[in-house]
């Protein structure tokens, strides 16, 4: 089988905006199309593998992977390959989804900083093409800006039609800044619109930032929230799905376009 061209798509947002759902379901979307899917969850709160249908755990995975050199600098064990390391270390989900976490905060137990550094290197060393990666960014800006999304082709701000969460959005455009950047692409997903002047009070303020989807507000989507299931799961031709999906063939045409200009005439 022919796998169709891998990306790697970093999700952004404000908390609660749905980046969970829109990179969980992502995730198992492509998947279905043939690609070879890793999901990183760098969001020291629990997300992501509820909204994949994986069973969520504390854990960090990959506190093995990494080691202090002379300087006391973090590196990643130098006798592994980084496929090595995710094929190893990476949890199996639906669909062949393979999920990596760096850990989650327990109440009185922060993740360790060996996990920490070997998910850094793991989401920065990673050689192109490896994987198609979906990379679900804890809330805010903090590890957008400090360079965790700088290896992604394409920057999906998830924007619920708040000001408080265009306000996080806009913010996070500036990534693509970094020096270090390889983002090719900054969209906007618009997230729980219920109506037309949802739609339009997001793509006004955002201004020179292309929509790539707008997801509705689905009920079965804030269900499946509510009882811990994933949303593809619960409903699998539910409007936010249907929606999602609409998303990955966008991503799709833009790899292939990339592709294509990569290769010349």
């Amino acid at each position: 089988m022919i796998r169709p061209p891998a990306f790697r798509v970093a999700v952004a947002g404000k908390g609660g905006s749905g980046k969970s759902m829109i990179a969980g379901t992502l995730a198992r979307l492509l998947a279905r199309r043939g690609h070879q899917v890793l999901a990183l969850d760098s969001d020291p709160l629990p997300g992501l593998a509820i909204s994949l249908g994986i069973e969520p755990g504390d854990e960090p995975m990959l506190e093995a992977y990494s080691q202090q050199d002379g300087a006391g600098e973090w590196r990643l064990v130098r006798n592994l390959k980084t496929e090595t390391i995710v094929r190893r270390a990476a949890r199996s989900g639906p669909d062949g989804v393979l999920f990596l976490q760096f850990g989650k905060v327990r109440t009185c137990s922060p993740v360790p900083a060996s996990s920490i550094q070997a998910f850094w290197g793991i989401a920065t060393e990673l050689p192109a093409g490896a994987w198609t990666i979906v990379h679900d960014l804890p809330a805010g800006t903090r590890q957008p800006f400090g360079g965790w999304a700088v290896a992604a082709d394409v920057l999906l701000l998830v924007v619920e039609p708040t000001q408080k969460s265009i306000l996080s959005a806009r913010r996070l455009t500036g990534v693509t800044e970094l020096s270090s950047s390889r983002t090719r692409l900054v969209g906007v997903v618009a997230n729980k619109v219920r109506s037309a002047a949802d739609l339009d009070m997001t793509t006004a303020a955002m201004p020179g930032v292309e929509l790539i989807a707008a997801v509705p507000f689905d009920p079965s989507a804030a269900a499946a929230d509510r009882d811990g299931i994933a949303p593809i799961d619960r409903d699998p031709g539910a409007p936010a799905v249907r929606a999602v999906d609409d998303l990955a063939d966008r991503l799709e045409s833009i790899a292939a376009e990339s592709t294509s200009s990569e290769e010349g005439p």
